[in-house]
C-alpha cells in the first residue's frame, strides 16, 4: 500500500482509540504515576504500619486489666476514610509464669479514638501445671491471629494487647522478651 498523504502536525487528540491499541501494549511503570486512593478497588490495602517490641510483662493483677505498652507506645494508625477497615495482626507468645496450678488468663486488644476505648476479645487460656520445681510454661499458647475493626473515624487509632488473669496466679506476656509484633492494614471499605 503506497503512501498517499504524509502530516507534519502530529496525530489529532481522540485519532487513537483502546480498539486500536494491542492488548498486549504495555506502559511503563514510570508514566504510570501513584494510583489514587479513590481509584483502587474495595478490599485494596491502603496502608500498613507495624511495631515490634521486645517488652516482657508478667501479670499478677487479678481480675484487672495490664496492657503491654505504654499509652505513648501503641500502634497508631490514622485511616483515610471513614468506610475503610483496619485489620489486627499480632504475634504474642503467652504463659503463666512461675505459679503451678491452673491458671486461668484472658487476653484482648483494646482500641482508643479520641479517649474512648473499645474492647476485642482475643482469647481466654487456662493452663493446669504440676507443682514441682520447675512450673515454669512460657510460649505455650503462642499465637498469630488477626481480626478486622471498623474504626468509622479519620482520626489516629491506637492498639494495645492487654491481659488479666484470676486464681490468684500469674500471667505473661512476651516472657522471653523476644519480639512481639502488632500490624495494622488500612482496607479501603
Amino acid at each position: 500500500m503506497a503512501l498517499t498523504k504524509v502530516r507534519t502536525g502530529g496525530i489529532d487528540a481522540g485519532a487513537v482509540t483502546n480498539t486500536e491499541v494491542n492488548a498486549s501494549a504495555a506502559i511503563a511503570a514510570t508514566k504510570l504515576g501513584t494510583m489514587a486512593t479513590a481509584n483502587m478497588p474495595a478490599g485494596s490495602v491502603i496502608q500498613t504500619v507495624s511495631l515490634t517490641k521486645s517488652t516482657a510483662i508478667e501479670v499478677a493483677t487479678h481480675n484487672t486489666y495490664t496492657s503491654l505498652y505504654s499509652d505513648a507506645d501503641c500502634l497508631k494508625i490514622t485511616p483515610s476514610a471513614t468506610a475503610n477497615k483496619v485489620f489486627i495482626q499480632y504475634l504474642l507468645d503467652r504463659g503463666n509464669g512461675n505459679v503451678a496450678g491452673e491458671t486461668y488468663t484472658e487476653y484482648r486488644i483494646i482500641t482508643t479514638i479520641g479517649g474512648s476505648q473499645s474492647n476485642y476479645h482475643l482469647s481466654t487460656g487456662v493452663l493446669n501445671l504440676a507443682s514441682g520445681t520447675s512450673p515454669y510454661r512460657y510460649g505455650t499458647q503462642g499465637s498469630y491471629l488477626g481480626f478486622v475493626t471498623s474504626p468509622t473515624t479519620t482520626s489516629e487509632v491506637t492498639y494495645n494487647i492487654q491481659c488479666r488473669v484470676q486464681n490468684s496466679k500469674k500471667g505473661t506476656m512476651n516472657p522471653y522478651g523476644l519480639n512481639v509484633s502488632i500490624v495494622a492494614m488500612e482496607i479501603k471499605g
